[in-house]
């Protein structure tokens, strides 16, 4: 699953536990020099290539194997271009798979596809039945181990996500570990550390795909957005964004820095051209609360029915995946509080992070439920580490409950 869904969009009224203005945040070096990758578009048009490549040979003989190369691609696919469709053929063909060969590889994959999709719990059955299955031969132990800190960190069990991470690292200090290693540190709040981890990743990065980078990139910029430190964020996003421009998470996140930063204008110029192509209720979400920004009623009016009617669909495929930003469209220019209360509890039955919890913080507080949301931010405070963004949350649903 890709991080960026889980982060805040800040040009969103919804986005209350993120700072509102740009902060002074000190950072320990200046933004890594750009690594040289593949033009994006070159390496999109040879993405979908090898999409049409796998097609035919899924065609010619249905197997496990050919199911999930096919798999792997539109995962790929989806998470760059914020694609539903890919995503939910990408979960057919791992069912597929285990249905016609029930193995750890098999399983793995159909493990990650659930993730993506936020059901996290099937997520980890696949796992522990991958690992029953797997053999020394099949040299699927790291891979296990990876997947599993993976599901941790989306869950809120950062600390054992830690230790998976550091596990992997110690033994083989290669790009994918050294990143995954970076944004668990980032979570647990020390900016310093994770920041030297993310340039010694860039540093082990060999290969010419921008696909990689540009998630690094992305990965980076939230950790500084999500400390308000905009424009070390905005630096990061416009090196992913100019690597790899049909990257939707980042155009989304740029566009936020840029309208958290006062330049609507700039944000308009980033997320428009965005809107045609996009499955994400997010851009409609985030174009209507810019252009109420800028004043443009009708076109604001026309967006928000565009992504309630979108987010609406999605709940009712695909309920865990979406809860998360449903809740903060209803709770900000969606303008129904009572609704982003229940989305945002449901989200937190399935994800126990300080994210998860400061929505569910704020949805009580804006649904008037004082007494909920300190019984959120007390849960918190005990269970997770004390962010500043957590912190906040839970001081507002304190001094709601003082009143």
């Amino acid at each position: 699953m890709t991080r960026a869904a889980l982060a805040c969009l800040l040009i969103a009224a919804a986005c209350q536990n993120a700072p509102t203005t740009p902060r002074a945040v000190a950072r320990p070096a200046a933004v890594p020099a750009g690594k040289r990758t593949t033009d994006g578009g070159i390496a999109m048009e040879n993405l979908d290539a090898g999409v049409r490549a796998a097609e035919k040979a899924l065609a010619h003989e249905r197997t496990a194997d050919a199911r999930l190369t096919l798999s792997s691609l539109l995962g790929t696919r989806a998470q760059i271009l914020g694609s539903v469709t890919d995503l939910e053929r990408a979960a057919r063909l791992t069912d597929e798979a285990v249905a016609a060969e029930p193995s750890a590889k098999t399983l793995l994959a159909r493990a990650a596809s659930r993730a993506a999709l936020h059901r996290f719990a099937e997520a980890r059955s696949d796992l522990q039945a991958a690992a029953a299955l797997a053999t020394p031969a099949d040299d699927l132990s790291w891979t296990i181990g990876a997947q599993r800190a993976g599901l941790d960190e989306a869950v809120g069990r950062v600390d054992a996500a830690l230790v998976e991470r550091q596990l992997a690292t110690g033994r083989w200090p290669s790009f994918d570990h050294l990143s995954a290693l970076a944004a668990v540190v980032g979570d647990l709040g020390d900016r310093d550390a994770a920041h030297r981890l993310f340039v010694r990743a860039l540093a082990a990065y060999r290969d010419v795909s921008p696909f990689a980078v540009a998630y690094l990139e992305l990965q980076e910029g939230l950790m500084w957005e999500r400390l308000g430190a905009y424009s070390h964020a905005r630096d990061l996003y416009e090196q992913a964004h100019a690597r790899l421009p049909a990257y939707s998470t980042v155009t989304i996140h740029l566009a936020g820095v840029e309208a958290a930063m006062g330049d609507v204008a700039a944000a308009l110029a980033v997320l428009e051209p965005l809107l045609p192509v996009s499955e994400d209720p997010e851009v409609a979400a985030q174009l209507a609360a810019l252009y109420r920004r800028a004043h443009r009623t009708e076109e604001t009016s026309t967006l928000v029915a565009r992504a309630r009617a979108r987010y609406e669909e999605l709940l009712a495929r695909h309920p865990e995946a979406y809860a998360d930003h449903a809740a903060r469209f209803f709770l900000g220019i969606g303008d129904d509080p009572v609704r982003a209360r229940a989305l945002a509890e449901q989200n937190l039955a399935v994800r126990r992070t300080g994210d998860a919890f400061a929505l569910a913080i704020d949805a009580a507080l804006a649904a008037g439920d004082a007494p909920s949301a300190c019984r959120n931010a007390d849960a918190a405070l005990s269970e997770l580490h004390r962010s500043e963004a957590l912190l906040a949350a839970a001081a507002r649903a304190h001094d709601a409950c003082r009143l």
